[in-house]
C-alpha cells in the first residue's frame, strides 16, 4: 500500500499534470548526467559552470532549485589517508602465527591491540594483551586483574569525559 489517504489520492488525480518544455527536459537530463558523472560530488556552483559550458542559461538559484527538484544531494568523498608508514628497506617480522588462531595450550599465542579514549584529563591509551587459548576455550577473555581503585579511576575519568564532551578540550577545541 502507498499509505496515502483517499482524499489526497483523489486530489492528486484532479490536479492538472505539470507540463515541462523540451528544453527544460534536456536541462534535467544533462544536469542529472553531469551530477552522476561526478559521482555525486558536484555542488550547485560547479554544476552551474558545467551547464553553462553545455549551452544552458541558468542562475545559482535556478541550479539550487533544479538540484532540489531532481533530488540531487552532494556526498563528499573521504580522501584515502595512508596510516601505515612502511619503508621497504625496513625488516618485516616473520608470520609465526600463520592464521592459526586455535593454539593447543595456554601461553603459546598472544594477541594485542591499542586504542585511545578521550577523558576529562586528555587522551588515555588502553592496551589489551590476551592469550588466544584462553579466549577460544572459555569464550571470554581477561587482560589482567584490575584493582578496584584502578577500575574506579578509569570509570571516573570516562564519566568526566562524557560530561565535558561539549566543553573545549586542551588542544584548542579539536
Amino acid at each position: 500500500m502507498m499509505k496515502v489517504s483517499r482524499s489526497a489520492y483523489y486530489a492528486w488525480l484532479k490536479r492538472p499534470a505539470k507540463v515541462i518544455t523540451a528544453e527544460q527536459l534536456n536541462l534535467y537530463r544533462k544536469a542529472k548526467q553531469l551530477f552522476e558523472k561526478s559521482r555525486n560530488s558536484l555542488g550547485y556552483r560547479e554544476l552551474r559552470k558545467k551547464l553553462r559550458r553545455e549551452g544552458f542559461t541558468v542562475s545559482d538559484y535556478g541550479v539550487q532549485k533544479l538540484m532540489a527538484t531532481l533530488g540531487l544531494v552532494v556526498t563528499q568523498r573521504v580522501a584515502y589517508k595512508v596510516t601505515t608508514k612502511c619503508k621497504h628497506s625496513d625488516a618485516v617480522a616473520d608470520n609465526l602465527l600463520n592464521q592459526n588462531f586455535n593454539p593447543e595450550a595456554p601461553n603459546q599465542v598472544w594477541a594485542g591491540d591499542v586504542t585511545y579514549l578521550r577523558t576529562g584529563e586528555g587522551w588515555m591509551y588502553l592496551a589489551i594483551v590476551m592469550d588466544l587459548n584462553y579466549i577460544i576455550n572459555s569464550q571470554a577473555f581477561f587482560i589482567r586483574k584490575v584493582s578496584p581503585l584502578e577500575s574506579f579511576q578509569l570509570l571516573n575519568k570516562l564519566d568526566l569525559s562524557a560530561s565535558s564532551a561539549s566543553a573545549p578540550s586542551e588542544q584548542g577545541g579539536k
